[in-house]
């Protein structure tokens, strides 16, 4: 039997990099995107919370394209519509919650897979999630007061 030793992973790092701003960047992006997931009031956290997000990712040297979030919004958008009429709040409440999971779950598949360099990375990516979920949340809830205020009108 022929034993195959492993060889030690590859860490990603960039060159000549400030490690503790990285980490810094990095929890300051969870705690602007936690913000952020407020819906209306923390679009502006949430905003910045993905600019960091992608300055530390261009400081690291690490290639990363963000999935297309924004089919995600317009289809939940389309569902908000369809059944809010149908079940109402709750119907409006559970499709939140069914995209925003399924937006997160497609944000994490999109990061790379090789090990990297950075101990705040849970921080960052939760961080752009939470962003991206404050973003969705807060075009919910203008849909839904827009729908509101038509059905009212009319």
């Amino acid at each position: 039997m022929k034993h195959v030793t492993a060889e030690p992973q590859k860490m990603w790092a960039a060159k000549s990099v400030d490690m503790a701003r990285v980490i810094r960047q990095s929890i300051r992006c969870f705690v602007f995107g936690a913000l952020g997931a407020i819906p209306i009031i923390g679009i502006g956290l949430a905003i910045q919370a993905l600019l960091l997000h992608k300055k530390v990712l261009a400081e690291l040297e690490e290639p990363w394209r963000p999935p297309p979030l924004y089919w995600y919004w317009l289809i939940g958008l389309l569902y908000v519509w369809a059944y809010r009429e149908l079940f109402g709040a709750v119907g409006t409440l559970s499709i939140f919650l069914i995209i925003g999971g399924l937006q997160t779950y497609h944000l994490w598949r999109s990061l790379p897979s090789e090990p990297r360099w950075n101990p705040g990375e849970r921080h960052l990516f939760w961080g752009a999630a939470l962003a991206y979920l404050g973003c969705f949340g807060s075009l919910t809830l203008l849909a839904v007061a827009g729908l509101w205020i038509v059905t009212a009108t009319w």
